[in-house]
C-alpha cells in the first residue's frame, strides 16, 4: 500500500470481491497477487484479519477533537 494504497482496513467487499480485488486490482499501483504468490486460503485469512480491525470512531465521538 505505502501513502498512495488502496485502503483495505475499511473496505466493504465480500471476501470473494477481496480475493477479485487482490487478483485483478485497479491501476492503483497495487501489484497483482497471483495464486502461486497468495493462496485463496491466504487471501481469506488476510481478510478475516482485516475484518476484524475496528472501523475508526467518528470524529464527533473524540473528546480531543471537541474543544
Amino acid at each position: 500500500g505505502g501513502l498512495n494504497g488502496p485502503r483495505l482496513s475499511q473496505i466493504k467487499l465480500t471476501q470473494a470481491g477481496f480475493i477479485a480485488f487482490v487478483r485483478n486490482p485497479p491501476a492503483s499501483g497495487m501489484p497483482m497477487y497471483r495464486k502461486q504468490v497468495m493462496s485463496d486460503q491466504e487471501l481469506a485469512d488476510v481478510y478475516a484479519y482485516i475484518k476484524s480491525i475496528p472501523e475508526p470512531k467518528a470524529a464527533k465521538d473524540i473528546p480531543l477533537l471537541n474543544p
